[in-house]
């Protein structure tokens, strides 16, 4: 049976409550929940921490809005001259939209590798939302098409890292079964971007316009960038780092208990060998294909909302 780490020792001798844990570590498996007060304890311990773990979750929520929205202000942009102003003709808007999913699919499953090794992923994935608000003002201030497009093609690559990071990290806090729901609220976030987005860039396009010399799809690009950076430096404190890593924001209790419940689902393990043969499972797995087939689908047809604001505007001007 595994043994508890010296680190593991010296926090729980912190808290009276556990201070036998040394002893009660070595005794069978069925006696551990007697560290968090009994059967009862636990289920009340494991409520207060899936309360924190879920505060945290709808921090998720906010910089998957942010994700959303500087992905999709190009389209709104386009109304307020961003093709006359950075001198595009024909389908550069077309590729300026595309580049972005270039930079996105190049960079997803590489990002996630990298993250599965690294001591904290909040830094990592906290540093990319940075770096999405940076590449969203590089597009606010660019004065031609290659600048716009290079500056697309990074945000497609930052924004990369976000999605499947995310999700990444609840894996190493909840149990399969209570995956499902927080993953789908993070995802609500493109919903809510859909449905809030238009109005916001129009609001701020109007109201930003010609301010300081700017025009108003500058304004979008540059405000909402700078938004993207603000809530960054917050996502470093907010965005959880392993069970495994010392935490703050969690008692002695609560943080044992997290590593625990890890254990008992068989998601406590990083090593390189096991992310190798996971990789290799998941590509030789049929219904990882299936999903993927789907997925694509789904954003095709979905990749109407990029045209949608100008569709709209040219059946109005008819």
């Amino acid at each position: 049976m595994m043994q508890p780490s010296p680190d593991d020792q010296n926090r729980l001798l912190e808290s009276s409550a556990i201070s036998s844990y040394d002893s009660v570590g070595t005794s069978r498996v069925d006696d551990l929940d007697g560290v968090f007060g009994g059967a009862e304890g636990r289920k009340i311990l494991e409520k207060q921490l899936l309360r924190k773990l879920d505060h945290r979750v709808m921090f998720l929520l906010l910089v998957s809005i942010m994700n959303y929205l500087d992905r999709y202000n190009a389209a709104a942009a386009r109304l307020q001259g961003l093709e006359n102003d950075l001198h595009m003709s024909g389908t550069q808007f077309n590729m300026l939209v595309s580049t972005f999913y270039v930079g996105y699919v190049l960079m997803q499953v590489p990002s996630n590798i990298f993250l599965s090794s690294v001591q904290r992923p909040s830094l990592y994935l906290s540093v990319c939302v940075f770096l999405m608000g940076v590449c969203s003002i590089a597009t606010g201030i660019s004065q031609t098409f290659a600048g716009a497009l290079t500056s697309r093609f990074f945000l497609g690559f930052c924004e990369a890292a976000w999605y499947p990071g995310a999700t990444f990290i609840l894996t190493k806090w909840y149990k399969r079964s209570e995956l499902a729901w927080r993953i789908a609220f993070i995802m609500s976030g493109s919903t809510i971007s859909y449905a809030f987005g238009a109005l916001i860039a129009s609001v701020v396009m109007k109201m930003a316009d010609k301010v300081f010399g700017f025009v108003g799809w500058r304004w979008l690009f540059l405000l909402e960038g700078s938004a993207t950076i603000i809530i960054a430096i917050f996502a470093i404190f907010t965005i959880p780092d392993y069970p495994s890593s010392p935490v703050s924001w969690l008692t002695p209790e609560e943080h044992l208990l997290a590593r625990r419940r890890m254990e008992e689902d068989g998601a406590d393990s990083l090593e390189q060998d096991k992310q190798i043969s996971g990789l290799i499972e998941a590509l030789s797995d049929w219904r990882v294909w299936w999903l993927s087939i789907a997925l694509l689908c789904l954003y095709a047809a979905c990749s109407f909302s990029n045209f949608f604001v100008g569709i709209s505007k040219t059946i109005v001007s008819a």
